[in-house]
């Protein structure tokens, strides 16, 4: 059985607290870049005005860092492929971050399963979408490739 997450070595999701955590001092922060202006400046005070500009700067910059360092690769579901069994089954993670499996599809009953440009996609027999999953690397690609093979 490959599973994507099985290729990704090293690969750690953060925990709601953890998540929770950046997205508290993110918003803290990019507020506090806005709220920094609400202070009045003297009317001839260039410099000052010029270094509220840069800590306003600093202080939205870190913010939008905490939140591009969510992992929203979480959100998207896991693609588990078994060969023995014969079926694809699509594990979902619920808020708390634990694993539950959301739907199992037989190959037998799926029309299509192909990698493209990255990109897994499996359609069942009424062509209706099953699953549509982003590939991060090109072993996962491969790995995918070969166990889709064999199991053909």
């Amino acid at each position: 059985m490959v599973a994507l997450s099985d290729t990704e070595a090293g690969r750690q999701s953060a925990s709601g607290v953890n998540r929770g955590g950046r997205i508290f001092f993110g918003s803290v922060l990019v507020i506090s870049a806005l709220g920094l202006w609400a202070v009045p400046v003297a009317d001839g005070d260039a410099a000052m005005r010029l270094i509220k500009l840069l800590v306003s700067m600093v202080l939205a910059g870190v913010g939008v860092m905490f939140f591009l360092s969510l992992d929203r690769g979480r959100d998207l579901p896991e693609i588990q492929l078994d060969t023995a069994k014969r079926e694809l089954r699509i594990i979902k993670h619920d808020s708390t971050g634990t694993a539950y499996v959301d739907a199992v599809h037989s190959f037998d009953a799926l029309s299509e399963v192909s990698i493209q440009d990255r990109l897994l996609t499996a359609r069942d027999d009424r062509g209706n979408l099953v699953a549509s999953v982003p590939l991060r690397d090109s072993s996962t690609e491969a790995a995918l490739k070969e166990a889709l093979n064999r199991a053909a």
